[in-house]
């Protein structure tokens, strides 16, 4: 891994509310700032359309849960976060795209659709 990356934590463990978990990718960015990428194999095109907003704040969920419990550790000293999910493939169906990035830019998380 290079110099720009050194930082970097692929199934970085981290502890909430007690409880071991792991986020995806967790990169330590500018001094006191941590990335939470959390990658997810969701296919919006065959969800029922009721389930869309249901799943998106699911996801919020997840990803803020795995913030609180990097901010919550003092001693790592991170002062600002930046969260992201990460999904295989934009949905096709009409607004559906739209929808989602909504959803979960109005919770400060960046959304990318790898293709």
């Amino acid at each position: 891994m290079d110099d720009e990356h050194k930082d970097a934590e692929f199934e970085a463990p981290i502890k909430w509310k007690g409880r071991r978990r792991r986020v995806d990718i967790g990169l330590g960015v500018e001094e006191e700032g941590y990335m939470v990428v959390e990658l997810k194999a969701t296919d919006w095109d065959r969800m029922l359309p009721r389930r869309v907003r249901l799943n998106a704040l699911r996801h919020a969920r997840q990803v803020w849960r795995y913030i609180e419990a990097e901010l919550a550790q003092e001693e790592n000293g991170i002062q600002q976060v930046h969260p992201a999910l990460v999904y295989p493939v934009a949905p096709t169906i009409p607004g559906r795209k739209e929808e989602i990035e909504r959803i979960l830019n109005e919770r400060d998380i960046q959304v990318v659709w790898r293709a």
